[in-house]
């Protein structure tokens, strides 16, 4: 449980740390520069679909979640921390294998095994709840 609340601590933080930088504008006149504009489905470069979060930064999906309430926001809060879950996986199963230190490697295996099984916790929830998009 205190590892659960430590992970979904961890993803809210990155949510929260998205939505403060994309929060932050140019001074009245100023224009942002092209390459620190935001993009989300109209960007025809990268796939983005904003109902599985899949493609989108953190701060998009927080951006999009503040748009949402009720079962809306439930479902799409259970998407999005999903792929975040995914990424975080992901992330550590890399780390596990690559890291040359060994602490690193070991601490990443540990993080990769918890990872993997709250991954699975999470789509279970999400089914259970009625949300699962698949």
């Amino acid at each position: 449980m205190k590892k659960a609340l430590m992970i979904l601590i961890i993803l809210s933080v990155g949510f929260a740390g998205g939505w403060v930088a994309s929060s932050i504008t140019p001074k009245s006149g100023q224009e942002k520069p092209e390459s620190t504009k935001p993009s989300i489905a109209k960007d025809t470069e990268r796939f983005v679909d904003t109902s599985s979060g899949e493609g989108m930064a953190p701060s998009e999906m927080y951006t999009e979640l503040q748009k949402r309430s009720g079962k809306d926001f439930d479902s799409q809060y259970t998407a999005y921390v999903i792929v975040m879950q995914n990424n975080l996986t992901g992330i550590n199963r890399l780390a596990k294998e690559k890291a040359e230190n060994a602490e690193l490697r070991d601490k990443a295996t540990e993080m990769w095994q918890y990872d993997s099984q709250l991954t699975s916790e999470l789509y279970a929830l999400q089914k259970r709840l009625g949300y699962a998009h698949h």
